[in-house]
């Protein structure tokens, strides 16, 4: 087969820019993200207002807002580093929040990755959010993008793991940072999330 080719964007410069207006209250898209480039911004809005395709990843199929199965859902936006490699990306959620899409702009191309139900909640500030399959797999995670999609760097959390027991045939085991942890801890860091600085979102419309 051959392969599939892109057109790239040409966007220059990325990430965040220094002098500009700071994010205010308010559901306007220009003071959503006022602190990036001037080219992002104009992309973003582009990407909003169903202007703009993106690939989505690892279909590598490009689509626009509007294409996605959720997209009567989608309620709120919001822009925000979350890798910490200083390009932020634009994360659109769904009512829930349950189900959001990311774009990243790389390489002079604007991917989408989609996140799955309950796999992106409490998001904060610094990048950081919360992730669930089930009431025994869940945890605090940051966000890590590969051509397979956006995966999720564990950081303390818990999962499941068989017994030999038929009445409880899984139990719970906790870790943080890879290293053994308790339920304990766990608690600590979910209630820990109380103090760290929220997102900032805006209502979502094509109009924005």
């Amino acid at each position: 087969l051959a392969k599939k080719t892109f057109t790239r964007l040409s966007v220059t410069p990325l990430g965040h820019t220094h002098g500009e207006t700071a994010v205010q209250d308010g559901v306007s898209y220009q003071a959503a993200i006022g602190e990036i480039s001037p080219q992002l911004r104009e992309l973003f809005r582009a990407v909003l207002a169903n202007e703009v395709d993106f690939i989505v990843v690892p279909d590598w199929q490009t689509m626009m807002l509007e294409d996605m199965d959720h997209r009567d859902l989608l309620t709120c936006f919001t822009v925000l580093d979350l890798e910490g490699d200083g390009v932020p990306e634009l994360i659109v959620q769904a009512e829930g929040p349950y189900y959001s899409m990311i774009l990243r702009y790389d390489g002079g191309l604007l991917f989408g990755y989609e996140i799955p139900y309950r796999g992106m909640m409490d998001l904060k500030a610094d990048g950081t959010y919360c992730f669930s399959s089930g009431h025994q797999d869940h945890g605090i995670g940051r966000a890590s993008f590969t051509e397979q999609g956006m995966e999720t760097n564990k950081l303390i959390w818990c999962q499941s793991v068989p017994t030999v027991n038929d009445i409880f045939p899984t139990k719970c085991e906790w870790f943080a940072n890879g290293k053994p942890a308790t339920e304990e801890d766990l608690t600590k860091a979910y209630d820990s999330r109380a103090y760290l600085k929220e997102v900032r979102w805006y209502d979502y419309n094509e109009e924005t």
